[in-house]
């Protein structure tokens, strides 16, 4: 539902802020070996586009929709400017990556807990439009939505999925 990483590299959507900080410390985003907080940002949908593209993704799972549910709004990188110019998709420079800005689309939050839902449909509409959203600009259908981090706070979607 939002972007981590760790290591050095381009991260155009990395929050280097109180958001950023916020989304680490309600995904608990920190190494497991090293306690090392990890990089974290908003959801980079050319990333999963270009991952999807690479690996023939039938669908997607996104995890941990619930560390979204306190926050007013929410954003969405669908594409990237450099130097003026619209990229849709990911460069194949890692120079030019680490100088885009990204282009981000806001959604309103749901600001509600939605650890306890176990039906799509139950999902507040305002989630439902940003995953569905998601799914629109990566191309990928949606198969698994995580609404937590336990296994029965899971909500397959597809059912051939497995």
């Amino acid at each position: 539902a939002y972007c981590t990483r760790v290591g050095e590299g381009p991260f155009p959507t990395e929050q280097l802020n109180a958001i950023g900080d916020k989304i680490r410390e309600e995904g608990h985003e920190y190494g497991v070996v090293t306690g090392r907080p990890r990089r974290t940002g908003w959801l980079d949908a050319c990333v999963v586009r270009y991952a999807g593209l690479l690996s023939g993704i039938d669908y997607m799972a996104v995890t941990r929709l619930d560390i979204l549910d306190s926050f007013d709004e929410i954003k969405m990188c669908v594409g990237y400017k450099y130097k003026g110019e619209l990229l849709n998709e990911i460069p194949a420079s890692l120079k030019i990556l680490a100088d885009v800005e990204p282009v981000y689309e806001t959604f309103e939050g749901w600001k509600t807990d939605i650890t306890k839902v176990r039906k799509y449909e139950d999902l507040p509409e305002k989630a439902k439009k940003y995953l569905e959203r998601m799914a629109e600009v990566t191309n990928i259908k949606l198969g698994i939505v995580s609404v937590g981090p336990n296994r029965d706070e899971t909500i397959v979607l597809a059912k051939d999925i497995f």
